[in-house]
């Protein structure tokens, strides 16, 4: 299984224009998006609040987009998903309550540098912080 993560904002969340059945990425992650492949998974993580609040299964691409937006960022690049565990933003997994239990975290030289991990979208994960996110995820959905 092959995770990936998408770094999104609560303006794009809550979008009203939002199709919930894609995941998109900016033009620039391209290469990236295109080694995503049916039956990986992407884990959603919600900058500003610091949360991971989904976890989704790729199953196809979307045609590029040049016109789809969200928040008012365009994300050209695209996936269909279908989901796995979705919480809101705000009941999402606060990145300070799960990062003791995840790899990617525990590699670090300066614990302090964390954010590096959630910068940038279409980023592969390691397999086990996905299925931890998941995991803790799915516990947690009311």
């Amino acid at each position: 299984m092959s995770y990936w993560l998408c770094v999104g904002s609560l303006e794009g969340w809550n979008d009203p224009n939002r199709d919930k059945s894609l995941i998109g990425f900016p033009a620039g992650r391209k290469k990236s998006v295109k080694e995503i492949k049916p039956g990986h998974r992407i884990v959603m993580y919600v900058k500003g609040i610091q949360r991971f609040n989904a976890v989704y299964e790729v199953i196809g691409r979307a045609p590029t987009d040049p016109n789809y937006q969200l928040g008012g960022q365009s994300f050209p690049e695209r996936v269909r998903v279908k989901e796995l565990a979705v919480e809101r933003p705000e009941n999402g997994i606060a990145i300070s309550t799960i990062s003791q239990d995840l790899n990617e975290f525990k590699k670090l030289k300066e614990p302090t540098r964390w954010s590096s991990i959630v910068r940038m979208s279409a980023r592969r994960l390691d397999d086990s912080d996905g299925e931890t996110i998941l995991r803790t995820l799915q516990g947690n959905i009311r």
